[in-house]
């Protein structure tokens, strides 16, 4: 589906968008973030609400939104949790493609034109952008004239998300990224699961054949919220479900490269190493010391070709996590330095 218009003497074509927003129990949220996609540049697009189970008034409030604007679905459903909402919406969808929004959060009105633009432009199967991480409605996107962009051929991008060499905030997040359907419509999110986008996110990097990177921030991250910075991210199922999403991964990467498959575990252990100093859950943490023993005493981190530096830093990660973790702030503060030095 397309729609056609006017810019000057030129014809523009656009191509439909289905954005998917979760709806649960937001109802101080959900419409400052329908009003940011109501406000898009990009017009050719379809709101999907799903509203998952809400005991507030956020189901209601989603239904008032939808009478105020034909491109705005709602559907209605049991509470299943935030991948299955994600999941009815890629069944509903009938963009050409896909943008997923949390309802608690709010995008810049070029957010959609930008990733449009370019993924259009290169021909791309993923386009994604920058973020802010945000406590408030209070942020102000700039409205920037030009944009630094980079291309990325077939592994390229995870690549570059596992091993980085430019000055890019690439994660595993979705809402900040437009998909061609044609590579998410088969694959989808963990039922039941939290930290849901790791292995969304792995395969659909890898599946795609180009992707663009915007350098400008599009997409406002609410994290001041109850329950999103809390005990609950170092919690035994937080903790579980991160490590068996992404051995998931892991296993699916070892198949295609197995170097990029051994780097995001060696990733993966020392970012869930040095949670150990912040969990209070007693269970968690034994879960985390754990797998760490595990994979090294599987060996699963002896293929990697480390430099002599990282094999130093998973030593120290070995001894004691709590040392390494506060090591790594020194070290990126010494990295950071020299490069401007370097710059200068």
């Amino acid at each position: 589906m397309e729609t056609l218009h006017y810019e000057g003497n030129d014809i523009v074509r656009e191509k439909l968008i289905s954005i998917i927003v979760p709806v649960y129990n937001i109802e101080k949220y959900i419409t400052k973030c329908v009003a940011s996609l109501l406000m898009q540049k990009y017009h050719c697009i379809e709101i999907i609400l799903v509203d998952d189970g809400s005991t507030d008034r956020s189901g209601i409030i989603c239904d008032e939104l939808a009478a105020t604007d034909n491109r705005i679905i709602v559907i209605h459903k049991k509470n299943e949790g935030l991948s299955e909402a994600r999941n009815t919406g890629i069944k509903k969808a009938s963009g050409d493609y896909i943008g997923f929004v949390d309802g608690d959060d709010y995008i810049s009105p070029n957010m959609y034109s930008l990733l449009y633009h370019y993924i259009s432009k290169y021909n791309a199967d993923i386009s994604l952008c920058d973020y802010e991480m945000v406590s408030d409605d209070s942020y102000t996107f700039l409205d920037t004239k030009s944009e630094e962009v980079a291309v990325f051929e077939d592994y390229e991008l995870i690549t570059e998300y596992l091993e980085p060499q430019r000055n890019l905030n690439i994660s595993t997040s979705v809402w900040n990224k437009l998909y061609r359907k044609s590579i998410v419509e088969d694959i989808l999110f963990p039922k039941g699961c939290v930290h849901e986008d790791i292995f969304f996110t792995i395969r659909t990097f890898c599946e795609s054949k180009r992707a663009v990177f915007v350098n400008c921030k599009g997409y406002a991250y609410r994290v001041l919220r109850t329950g999103r910075i809390s005990e609950k991210v170092f919690s035994y199922k937080n903790v579980s479900d991160r490590i068996s999403l992404t051995e998931q991964a892991v296993n699916y990467l070892m198949n295609r490269k197995m170097e990029l498959a051994l780097r995001l575990r060696n990733n993966f252990l020392r970012e869930l190493s040095a949670s150990v100093v912040y969990s209070k859950d007693k269970g968690a943490k034994q879960l985390i010391i754990e797998y760490r023993n595990k994979c090294y005493r599987d060996g699963h981190l002896r293929n990697m070709n480390s430099c002599s530096l990282l094999k130093f830093q998973d030593l120290i990660n070995r001894l004691s996590p709590s040392l390494y973790y506060y090591s790594m702030f020194v070290s990126r503060g010494v990295i950071s330095l020299a490069k401007k030095v370097v710059r200068k």
